[in-house]
C-alpha cells in the first residue's frame, strides 16, 4: 500500500514505496521512542555546557559590534535611538531599552530613570540628584532612587561583611 506525503509549499504528491519507506519509519520510531533517562542525560549535559554571556551584540553605524559588559558605563534612550556608552566609545542602536535591560546582568546594571541604565561598577558618585558616571551626569528619578539606594546599601553591607570575615 503506497503512502502519499503532501507538502504545503508545493502541490506535488510524493509516493514512497517498499523498503525505503519501512527503513525510514523504523529509524523515526527509534528516534521518537528514546527512553526518558537518555533525554534527561542530554538535558543535563547541555546545562553543564552553559557559558554565561560576557557581551552584547548591537548594530551601530551599519556594523555589527560586540560590546563587553565590563566596558559599558551606561545606556541612554533618546527618542527611538538607544546610545550605549562604553569606557572608550559610544554606540547608537535601535534596540529597545527594556530589551537591553533583559540582556544585561542584573547584579551589575540598574535602571535609574525611564530612559537610563547605569553600570554600578562605573558609578562614581551622586551630585544634585544626578549620578556621576565617568564624565557624564545621568538623571535619576525619585521612583528608582529608592531601589538604587537599597541595592547600593546591600552591596556595601555584603562587601563589609566579606572584609570583616577576612580580617
Amino acid at each position: 500500500m503506497p503512502f502519499y506525503f503532501v507538502f504545503s509549499k508545493t502541490n506535488k504528491q510524493l509516493v514512497w514505496k517498499g523498503s525505503v519507506l519501512r527503513q525510514k519509519l523504523r529509524m523515526a520510531s527509534l528516534f521518537l521512542n528514546k527512553p526518558k533517562m537518555e533525554k534527561e542525560l542530554i538535558q543535563q549535559e547541555k546545562l553543564l555546557e552553559f557559558q554565561p554571556k560576557t557581551s552584547i551584540t548591537a548594530i551601530s553605524g551599519g556594523r555589527v559590534v560586540s560590546i563587553l559588559f565590563a566596558d559599558i558605563t551606561h545606556v541612554s534612550k533618546y527618542g527611538n535611538e538607544t546610545v550605549i556608552y562604553t569606557v572608550n566609545n559610544s554606540y547608537r542602536t535601535y534596540h529597545s531599552l527594556k530589551g537591553l535591560l533583559t540582556d544585561l546582568p542584573v547584579n551589575v546594571f540598574s535602571l535609574v530613570h525611564q530612559s537610563h541604565i547605569v553600570s554600578l561598577r562605573h558609578m562614581t558618585g551622586v551630585r544634585k540628584g544626578r549620578l556621576v558616571v565617568g564624565e557624564y551626569y545621568v538623571p535619576m528619578s525619585r521612583n528608582y532612587k529608592v531601589q538604587l539606594m537599597a541595592r547600593l546599601r546591600e552591596i556595601v553591607e555584603r562587601e563589609y561583611f566579606f572584609i570583616e570575615k577576612i580580617l
